[in-house]
């Protein structure tokens, strides 16, 4: 969809075009529904092009921000990006709605991975590891990219929430002040790619 929003960085107004994808209430999950926890993995390329913005994977509550007036607190409602834009930053968002109304991010955290090239045009695997915490009942949560560990944080996910997974992709100046040109198509330079999402319950050994 076509959307226009407030540049802080260029002072103006710009368009940007954004289409995303995410599962249905027959696909969310809810961790006290499987107390061995989740195990989110996704295999995805990036695009190469400037004013692409990829998110290969979100993992959300039904809201962005906790809602005083519905009796929720920062905590209950999350925004997990696994690998968010160019760079494939991890970022945690607990936002709240303000007395305006409008949402006011709260950041609990991240990770940007240094020794990987996400712009290089290939394939990369990130695999979100998610266990109720003892303790509390959240979810604890790890990461891995490429195999290796990239981050690992307690207490992340609310324990009875249903969550479910987004990507999307963005073209817009508002990133690089760039306009995008060139062919599109799923062979462009522009394109986000994902191969493949897997999600499997995690079961303890007996």
């Amino acid at each position: 969809m076509r959307q226009r929003t407030y540049d802080e960085v260029g002072k103006e107004y710009v368009n940007y075009t954004k289409g995303s994808m995410h599962t249905t209430n027959g696909l969310n999950f809810n961790l006290k529904d499987h107390p061995d926890g989740i195990a989110i993995e996704v295999r995805a390329k990036h695009p190469t092009r400037d004013g692409a913005k990829f998110n290969a994977l979100w993992i959300m509550t039904e809201r962005w921000a906790a809602d005083p007036a519905k009796g929720e607190r920062q905590g209950d409602t999350i925004e997990y990006d696994a690998a968010e834009g160019g760079g494939a930053d991890i970022a945690i968002h607990y936002p709240t709605k303000g007395e305006s109304g409008k949402s006011e991010d709260h950041y609990g955290g991240g990770a940007h991975p240094k020794d990987v090239n996400f712009n290089d045009g290939n394939f990369h695997t990130y695999t979100i590891v998610i266990t109720p915490n003892e303790k509390t009942g959240r979810g604890d949560v790890v990461q891995y990219v490429d195999g290796k560990k990239e981050f690992a944080k307690e207490n992340v996910f609310p324990g009875d929430k249903d969550l479910h997974l987004k990507a999307s992709l963005e073209i817009s100046p508002k990133w690089t002040h760039k306009t995008l040109t060139g062919p599109g198509g799923m062979n462009s330079d522009a394109a986000g790619v994902i191969d493949y999402i897997d999600v499997s319950e995690l079961k303890k050994r007996s």
